[in-house]
């Protein structure tokens, strides 16, 4: 059985992650190419049913470009495909040469790669996984991807790090039995948010920090949740929403520490894998806690 923990060796580095996904390591652009040909691994793959896996996905240029947001009409589509298949080459070839290590349950694992072969023709695209990276895929609650956020992925460099990192946080297993998949930190999202600057650069500049800070992710968070990806609101760590006094917010330090609590719309239905996941835990022996002589 494959674990949620693996390594990831880039340029010769070993990063080990647990309980997260290793896309925030590929980038943004290969990392949002490699979640959606996941989301098409998933949708022809079953959970139940490990022993037949397809780990060959293809899909056409024009589904990409569609699901994207491209224009596809008869006057730009030759030109939407041969951007197309030269971001996918780019991005294919780069996860080709990106290592990642999948432990089991033994902690023994075997490192492969992100991708074992690709086609891009003419007017579709072929994509290859390794097969243990695929039933690593198929089974981590982690790959599931609302579809939606592909569309809206080139709106701005701060939408995608933050939806996923709110699907990964809503869809861990630990985070639902603990009640806490729903709640985040401010503090965590401005993290994953690469165009929203540390309130030490704003102070340095026009010291705007509701403009540049506040009001930018609750800009992207809006979009969102207009694009039915998901619902949000302010609150405190007891998830307790803010009252409209509360929302006049005072200072900088108030607000990193606040949070979030949200759902993800039109999130599969895990209830029987998180079952399933429970009933392992508590088949797992349980660590011998040190003695002092």
């Amino acid at each position: 059985a494959i674990s949620n923990k693996a390594t990831l060796e880039i340029n010769g580095t070993e990063i080990e992650y647990s309980d997260t996904n290793p896309r925030e390591y590929l980038g943004i652009k290969n990392g949002v190419i490699f979640d959606y040909v996941t989301t098409n691994l998933i949708s022809q793959n079953s959970y139940n049913d490990l022993k037949k896996i397809n780990h060959r996905v293809t899909f056409s240029l024009e589904d990409y470009a569609k699901d994207f947001g491209r224009s596809y009409t008869e006057t730009t589509r030759n030109n939407t495909k041969k951007n197309i298949r030269r971001e996918l080459t780019k991005a294919f070839n780069s996860l080709q040469n990106t290592k990642i290590k999948l432990k089991g349950e033994d902690n023994q694992g075997s490192s492969t790669v992100f991708c074992s072969d690709f086609v891009v023709g003419r007017d579709s695209v072929t994509f290859e996984f390794p097969i243990r990276l695929s039933e690593h895929l198929i089974k981590s609650p982690l790959s599931y991807i609302p579809k939606k956020i592909f569309v809206i992925s080139s709106k701005n460099s701060n939408i995608y790090p933050i939806a996923r990192k709110l699907s990964e946080h809503y869809h861990i297993y630990k985070n639902r039995v603990k009640e806490t998949h729903n709640i985040l930190s401010v503090k965590t999202l401005l993290k994953v948010a690469p165009e929203i600057p540390s309130y030490e650069e704003v102070m340095k500049g026009n010291r705007d920090w509701r403009g540049r800070i506040v009001e930018l992710l609750a800009k992207n968070l809006d979009l969102l949740e207009e694009e039915g990806v998901i619902k949000w609101e302010w609150c405190n760590a007891k998830k307790i929403p803010l009252t409209d006094k509360q929302l006049d917010i005072p200072n900088y330090n108030t607000f990193e520490n606040l949070y979030i609590i949200f759902e993800m719309l039109d999130a599969p239905n895990n209830t029987e894998r998180l079952e399933q996941w429970k009933k392992k835990r508590e088949l797992k022996p349980k660590k011998k806690k040190k003695t002092s002589n």
